[in-house]
C-alpha cells in the first residue's frame, strides 16, 4: 500500500487513490460515505507507482502513473473507468553518453537517477519528459502522445555534462492547459523556465535567488487566465545570523513579474504540499516551525491572502502516527480543503469543517477509513522464484492479520516444499489451505518449476486471513 493522493472531480466529490497490490484502488465521496470504483490493474515494477490525480477540460478525474516507463492513463466517467494509455511505449530512455568512449577515472559514488517525468494534458494525453546526455551538454527530452503516435521535441544546452554521471541531471515538467510543455531547470544558481511554442522551445522566465536567500527550492508552476503564470518555491534566508526558512509565491504575465502578498499575521512558512493557479491560485502547507506542526491552506483573491484554515484545531495535524507524506486535495469552489494520509494500517480522509479537521459524513470515524485490508477482502500478490520456493505479499489491517502480532504491516510469507517458513519478522501464518464458503475475494495464481500456486483473502466478521494451495 502507497501513500494516497486526492483531488476533487467538477461536481465537488473527494475522489481518493492509492496503489495496492494488485493495482490502483479509486474511492469517491458521495453522500457522506466512500463508495468504490472500478479498480485498475498494475504490473509493479521496483515497487508501487507513483499516483498523480488530475482533471480534465470537463472537469473529469484523470489517474495517470509509470508502469516501468510505459505511461498509464485512466479516466473517471460517472462510475466508469477508462483506459486511455498509449498503446506503444514512448523511445527508450538514454543513459550513455554518444559518440566513442571517453577514458575518464570516476570515484565509486553512487548517483541517483531522477524518475522519468509524466504530466496529462486537460485532453487526457500524456507527454513523458527526462534529461539525458548529449555530445558537449546536457538537453531535455519529450515525448508527447497525439492518440496514434509519439512526437518529440528536444531542449539543448541544459547544463554541463558529468562524464561520471551522465544520468543525473533532474528537470520538472508541466502542461500548459492547452497542452504545451514547460521545462524548469537548475542552470547554476537560477531556475531557468523554458516553454514550448509550436516550433521551439524559449525562454519563458528566469527566476534568480536574492542575495540573502542562501538555499532555493525546486519551483512549482501553475497557470491562470489570460496566460498568467504563478511560481512558488521555498527559501533559506540567513537573518539576524539565524536560518529562517519561508515560502514565496510569484505572479507573471505580459506586463511584468511580482511577489505576491503574504499574511500579514503568520508569512507563509514550511514545505509546499500541494500549489494550483486559475482564478483563485491556493497553495497547502505543512508548517513545522512551531512546536506543533500545521497543515495550512491559504488562497488569493484579488490579490490578497487569505486563510482558509488556522486556530487551535488545525495543528496536531497530520496525526503523529500517520505515515508517509500527506495529500491534500485543494479547495475547488464550495468544497472545503481536505487532506489524505496512511495510518497504521488504514488509509484516512479528513475535510476541514467547523475550525477543524473531520471525518467526512455523518459516519464514526473509525468506520471511515478508506483501507480496510484483508478484512475486506484484498487480494494478495503472488511471486514464485523458480522450483519449490515462492512469497505471498499482503498488507493487512490491524487485527486481522495471521496470527494477529504483525497487524498493519506488509507481510512477506516464504513458502518452502508445501510447508509454510517464517519471514525475517517470524510471522506465521494459519494452517488452512482450503477455500471456505465464506466472503473472500479472486485469487491471484502464480506457475513456476512445475508447480501452481493460488493464493487469496477471505473474511469472517471483521477478521481476516490469507491462504494458499499449491499443486505439481
Amino acid at each position: 500500500m502507497t501513500s494516497p493522493v486526492a483531488i476533487y472531480d467538477a461536481e465537488g466529490r473527494l475522489v481518493v487513490a492509492w496503489a495496492e497490490a494488485p493495482g490502483v484502488r479509486l474511492r469517491r465521496l458521495e453522500g457522506g460515505r466512500f463508495q468504490d470504483l472500478p479498480p485498475i490493474a498494475a504490473e509493479q515494477y521496483r515497487g508501487f507507482p507513483e499516483l498523480m490525480l488530475t482533471r480534465d477540460k470537463q472537469g473529469r478525474v484523470l489517474v495517470s502513473f509509470l508502469e516501468d516507463l510505459r505511461p498509464r492513463v485512466f479516466r473517471v466517467d460517472g462510475t466508469r473507468v477508462q483506459d486511455l494509455s498509449p498503446k506503444t511505449p514512448p523511445p527508450a530512455r538514454v543513459f550513455d553518453i554518444p559518440g566513442p568512449p571517453r577514458a575518464v577515472a570516476c570515484p565509486a559514488v553512487a548517483h541517483p537517477v531522477p524518475q522519468s517525468q509524466l504530466v496529462v494534458d486537460g485532453d487526457g494525453r500524456p507527454m513523458v519528459a527526462w534529461a539525458e546526455p548529449g555530445l558537449r551538454a546536457m538537453k531535455a527530452v519529450v515525448h508527447r502522445w497525439t492518440g496514434s503516435a509519439w512526437v518529440t521535441w528536444t531542449l539543448p544546452e541544459i547544463g554541463p555534462l558529468d562524464p561520471c554521471a551522465p544520468a543525473s541531471k533532474s528537470i520538472t515538467l508541466t502542461a500548459h492547459p492547452k497542452g504545451h510543455p514547460y521545462i524548469t531547470f537548475r542552470k547554476d544558481k537560477a531556475f531557468i523556465v523554458e516553454a514550448w511554442n509550436g516550433r521551439s522551445f524559449y525562454v519563458e522566465s528566469t527566476l534568480i535567488p536574492e542575495h540573502d536567500t542562501l538555499y532555493m527550492g525546486d519551483p512549482w508552476l501553475a497557470f491562470g487566465p489570460q496566460n498568467v503564470r504563478f511560481n512558488a518555491w521555498n527559501e533559506r534566508v540567513a537573518q539576524g545570523g539565524v536560518l529562517r526558512e519561508r515560502v514565496r509565491v510569484w505572479r507573471s504575465d505580459e506586463k511584468g513579474s511580482r511577489i505576491m502578498k503574504q499574511p500579514a499575521a503568520r508569512p507563509l512558512v514550511g514545505q509546499i504540499v500541494a500549489f494550483a493557479g486559475g482564478e483563485r491560485p491556493r497553495i497547502a502547507l505543512l508548517d513545522m516551525s512551531g512546536p506543533r506542526p500545521e497543515l495550512r491552506f491559504v488562497a488569493w483573491e484579488t490579490d490578497a491572502p487569505i486563510e482558509l484554515t488556522g486556530g487551535p484545531d488545525a495543528a496536531d495535524f497530520p496525526p503523529a502516527k500517520s505515515y508517509g507524506f500527506p495529500a491534500v486535495a485543494l479547495p475547488e469552489g464550495s468544497a472545503p480543503p481536505a487532506v489524505v494520509y496512511r495510518t497504521e494500517n488504514a488509509i484516512a480522509a479528513r475535510v476541514w469543517s467547523a475550525g477543524s479537521y473531520r471525518a467526512p459524513g455523518a459516519a464514526a470515524e473509525t468506520n471511515e477509513e478508506l483501507g480496510r485490508g484483508v478484512a475486506e477482502g484484498v487480494p494478495p500478490a503472488i511471486v514464485m522464484h523458480g522450483g519449490p520456493s515462492w512469497q505471498i505479499l499482503h498488507d493487512p489491517r490491524k487485527g486481522a492479520a495471521p496470527g494477529g502480532q504483525h497487524a498493519g504491516r506488509a507481510l512477506a510469507f516464504g513458502v518452502e516444499m508445501g510447508a509454510w517458513s517464517p519471514n525475517e519478522a517470524g510471522a506465521a501464518p494459519g494452517n488452512s489451505v482450503s477455500r471456505s464458503e465464506g466472503a473472500s475475494v479472486d485469487p491471484a495464481i502464480a506457475a513456476s518449476g512445475g508447480a501452481v500456486c493460488v493464493a487469496w483473502s477471505e473474511r469472517e466478521g471483521d477478521e481476516g486471513r490469507v491462504l494458499l494451495r499449491c499443486r505439481r
